[in-house]
């Protein structure tokens, strides 16, 4: 059987794969690297705005070409699909290059093919470590030594096609850029996952582990993680999830992400659509050898973009680990509680008279119980390996409660009654539980509006001039409208803030101006004495302390001695 390549503006398809012989992959790639030397692709002409344009897009198109090659050498079958240029001014991705019919596959191609996580890649004396280290870390080893390895690689013409970095990672973040994302569980996480990288790159470097860096900086260690982290397929066998392994595969990493999407952008409705329009699964051959095959979920017509769902996540994860936000993602979800027990504690705190009952004992066993009864419930479900990995507690976008912190709050509030027991009690007692939620989800949301700021400095600390010259001459009218101001607070006042501050949670009583106010809207509070016992998260350091006991000494000319140093500026 022959096979053939033809180029298109957009890029290259291909049709089905040619028989193998027996010989092993890696026997085969010096002869196929000769191979594809002495073979002088042919392209169709392409005109251009300009030259470096045209440069570019010829260089894409011979790497292209290079790499459906090496494909078919490989292995891969397909047809119907070709790569679109990252000239395109799209980027880089599949598209139809022609009619594509409905459950017609697109692409098969061997598991083998791919540069796997596995630690047997690795130089022998590296594995023993290498195998402690996560997915992440192994896979980006992996590439650095192949990318060492140059056009001696077994994947040299792969590798030419996979970007050097993902700018948008937040491995890259500057520390202004990660508390601009306002969401103190995400910044958390990115901060774990910098330091958790770095760690691994400074362990590795200064260990056994160095020469499965293959030499590389930590910035292109860095680089390397962003990388498979936003293109690794995860791959197990059958349906128990056993020998889960991660791979960079082939082509197929070019597949952008097509999710589900709210159809009305302002979701008012939570109606949704799928644009995935090309379905992935595993698949064995008669010699026993797993494939994975791509097949097309809808008409694909010519020109149209092949998208594959990347899953159904969170924002927060597709921005962690893939670099961007999709823009109508019906699965995001939002932290409410790190934990149950962080949940009770927050209550105990929000409702301080209702957890003062005599029978609050009765009443927090309840909801013990409730708690994990539900998780019971819950890993029978498709869910239940989430529940087991997952403890903490979330809102999805659509308005739907984590069952966990429904049942546990709801518990609290039916005392001694059984929920299943009685109707009524059940219905007010999860109404209860539904508008604790809500404040939680309120105090949140005031959390972030102070963390990004918006004008609030002008607000907090600032008068307008007008105002004040308005307050000289009617002193009485502003006694009068300060009254009725602190009436008003009063009547508004909100149950206390609740902020993160590094690993710790403080829930400190709302108080306009003052320093717990001004710290969690970002700014700075000064006070000339210690106004937080030591060991708090907002004590004062005690060279801090030492310091601002510092006077303007006695030989100092500015009448200004025994005020203290850091509140005057002198010039001696």
């Amino acid at each position: 059987m022959t096979t053939t390549t033809t180029s298109t503006h957009r890029g290259v398809s291909f049709v089905p794969r040619r028989k193998k012989s027996a010989r092993t992959f890696a026997s085969q790639q010096q002869k196929k690297r000769q191979r594809r030397r002495r073979r002088t692709p042919t392209r169709t002409p392409v005109k251009c705005q300009s030259k470096e344009l045209e440069t570019a897009l010829i260089r894409e198109q011979t790497i292209v070409q290079d790499l459906v090659g090496w494909c078919i050498e490989n292995g891969f079958s397909g047809s119907g699909l070709g790569v679109r240029p990252s000239t395109s001014g799209k980027g880089r991705g599949l598209e139809a290059t022609r009619l594509v019919e409905k459950d017609e596959c697109v692409l098969t191609l061997p598991l083998r093919s791919g540069i796997v996580d596995e630690a047997k890649g690795h130089p022998e004396h590296t594995r023993e470590v290498i195998e402690k280290a996560p997915w992440g870390v192994r896979l980006a080893c992996r590439l650095l030594q192949e990318r060492k390895k140059g056009a001696e690689s077994a994947y040299a013409a792969y590798l030419e096609l996979i970007p050097e970095n993902v700018e948008t990672s937040p491995l890259h973040y500057a520390s202004e850029e990660v508390s601009r994302i306002c969401s103190p569980p995400m910044e958390k996480e990115i901060e774990e996952m910098r330091k958790a990288v770095k760690k691994w790159y400074d362990d590795l470097n200064a260990g056994e582990g160095k020469e499965a860096l293959a030499g590389a900086s930590e910035e292109e260690f860095k680089c390397a993680v962003a990388v498979v982290h936003s293109r690794t397929y995860g791959v197990s066998s059958g349906d128990t999830g056993e020998g889960y392994f991660r791979a960079l595969l082939p082509l197929a990493d070019l597949l952008n992400h097509g999710g589900d999407e709210y159809i009305d952008e302002t979701r008012s409705s939570t109606s949704t659509v799928s644009t995935e329009t090309v379905a992935w699964s595993e698949i064995t051959d008669e010699e026993d050898e797993s494939e994975i095959a791509f097949t097309a979920q809808k008409t694909l017509e010519p020109g149209e973009e092949a998208l594959m769902s990347y899953g159904e996540r969170s924002n927060d994860h597709f921005l962690l680990y893939y670099g961007f936000v999709p823009r109508k993602n019906p699965h995001d979800d939002v932290i409410i509680f790190e934990n149950f027990d962080s949940a009770m504690m927050w209550h105990a705190m929000c409702f301080d008279e209702f957890w003062r009952r005599e029978d609050i004992a009765i009443r927090e066993q309840n909801a013990v119980r409730a708690y994990k009864e539900t998780s019971k419930m819950l890993r029978e479900t498709s869910d239940g390996a989430l529940i087991d990995a997952e403890p903490r507690l979330k809102v999805l976008s659509d308005g739907r409660v984590d069952a966990r912190v429904l049942a546990a709050f709801a518990a609290l509030y039916a005392g001694d009654s059984e929920l299943a027991n009685n109707q009524e009690t059940d219905r007010e007692s999860l109404n209860a539980a539904r508008k604790d939620v809500a404040l939680r989800c309120e105090q949140l949301i005031q959390t972030v509006q102070k963390q990004s700021g918006k004008g609030e400095a002008e607000e907090m600390f600032s008068e307008d001039s007008s105002n004040k010259s308005r307050n000289k001459n009617n002193n009485n009218n502003n006694n009068n409208n300060n009254n009725a101001e602190e009436k008003k607070d009063i009547e508004n006042k909100v149950i206390p803030s609740v902020f993160e501050v590094s690993s710790g949670t403080v829930v400190a009583d709302d108080s306009h101006k003052g320093d717990v106010d001004a710290v969690s809207k970002g700014f700075a509070a000064i006070s000339t004495i210690s106004a937080w016992p030591q060991g708090h998260a907002f004590a004062i350091l005690d060279d801090v302390l030492v310091e601002s006991l510092r006077e303007v000494s006695s030989s100092s000319s500015s009448g200004l001695v025994g005020l203290p140093s850091w509140l005057v500026h002198i010039k001696e």
